[in-house]
């Protein structure tokens, strides 16, 4: 008998969280496993990639992202309700959440349908890094406690720095380790000569110009304003592109810094793109400023295609890239070391070549997510076979 999993998840858009539980799905054992996919907003830019492995997936179930906060308590007790509906009717042994509000209605509507194995997996270091004292803020993040300390079974995190954090914040020890994984043959073996130069002639780049690359959302998380300041007088010292692959709230504000910091030729804001590893292959240095992260699907998608990165030193990074061995490692929010480190690989092919050739060895070794699943199934099983688990 196959062991059914129902996979939680806000949207299918594209993004990290969506692409690892692509790559997740897809690298199952079909010979175990039943998967099922349940994403409960609009924007499913990767449902059909699921529909074509012949995966069930059910969704949107609701019109507009919803708020967790006392004005809205009916539409969230609606919305739990008909996540419980979807798991009575399909039945699922295991339920696994992936992020915010697919764990809070998920792990709800599981309990109040009937299945008590529920597993989430964290991706990024929340507690820590995320503070606010607003109403809204404190309640969503005590229903995510509440009902991960009495409702999950086993948490599974993307790298050691969100395990820390989590043991620290949760105070429980049901945590495992699962590097996220990316389909690294899939990349290595693709041959992206002729999209590359579709892109170099929509974007009006030149043979001479050095490509950096950003790829993330728009948010103050993800640091872009740092790389944006720090390019003054790298295209004083470089014929220099930088491109930035992403949406969100900052887009705006970005785009004006980079008109008052008199770069706006040379920064290009990308958008959503479904051709991402085109770009990344075009591309000469990936720049990942962040502030915090957990281990982001960017990062390893860059490693793939066999590029160096420059980084800030958040809380975990080292985990990923080792200061001048896949990159470089810059102290965080120091804008006058990312410029210098920028203007360093730029001015050394053979350094970029190198940590490029290492970043690949790491990725395939670290990252592979054919190997990867492999400890997942063995938790699924573990789940399965034992109620010991501490909640």
């Amino acid at each position: 008998m196959k062991i059914k999993v129902l996979y939680i998840i806000e949207t299918l858009g594209i993004g990290g969280a969506e692409n690892l539980l692509l790559n997740t799905v897809k690298f199952l054992n079909k010979n175990d496993f039943e998967p099922h996919v349940l994403y409960l907003f609009h924007d499913d830019d990767l449902a059909k990639e699921f529909e074509e492995m012949e995966v069930s997936v059910i969704g949107p179930i609701f019109d507009t992202y919803p708020c967790v906060g006392v004005n809205n308590i009916v539409d969230f007790f609606r919305g739990i309700n008909r996540v419980r509906k979807i798991v009575r009717k399909v039945k699922p042994d295991i339920v696994h959440t992936n992020l915010f509000f697919a764990n809070i209605y998920g792990r709800l509507g599981s309990w109040f349908g009937g299945v008590n194995k529920v597993i989430t997996t964290l991706h990024n270091i929340d507690y820590s890094e995320e503070t606010n004292n607003s109403f809204r803020f404190i309640l969503r993040k005590s229903l995510d406690f509440i009902t991960g300390r009495l409702l999950v079974k086993t948490f599974i995190v993307g790298n050691k720095a969100i395990k820390e954090n989590m043991m620290s914040y949760m105070g429980s020890n049901n945590i495992e380790l699962v590097y996220n994984g990316i389909d690294v043959n899939q990349i290595r073996h693709r041959n992206f000569d002729h999209s590359m130069g579709n892109i170099k002639e929509e974007l009006g780049l030149k043979p001479e110009e050095n490509v950096l690359l950003n790829i993330g959302r728009l948010h103050y998380q993800k640091g872009q304003h740092f790389l944006i300041e720090a390019m003054p007088n790298i295209i004083k010292n470089s014929k220099t592109k930088l491109l930035i692959a992403g949406s969100g709230p900052l887009e705006q504000e970005l785009r004006l810094l980079a008109k008052k910091l008199g770069v706006v030729d040379s920064v290009i804001f990308l958008g959503k793109r479904k051709d991402i590893d085109s770009i990344i292959e075009l591309s000469d240095i990936f720049v990942f400023p962040s502030l915090f992260e957990g281990l982001a699907i960017s990062l390893l998608e860059v490693m793939a295609h066999a590029k160096p990165v420059i980084l800030f030193d958040y809380q975990g990074a080292q985990e990923v890239i080792v200061n001048q061995n896949e990159g470089l490692v810059i102290p965080v929010r120091d804008v006058d070391a990312l410029e210098k480190g920028i203007l360093t690989l730029l001015g050394s092919s053979k350094m970029r070549k190198k940590m490029g050739e290492n970043s690949l060895q790491k990725v395939d070794i670290l990252f592979n997510v054919a190997k990867n699943n492999k400890v997942l199934e063995k938790i699924y099983f573990d789940v399965m076979n034992t109620d010991m688990y501490s909640a």
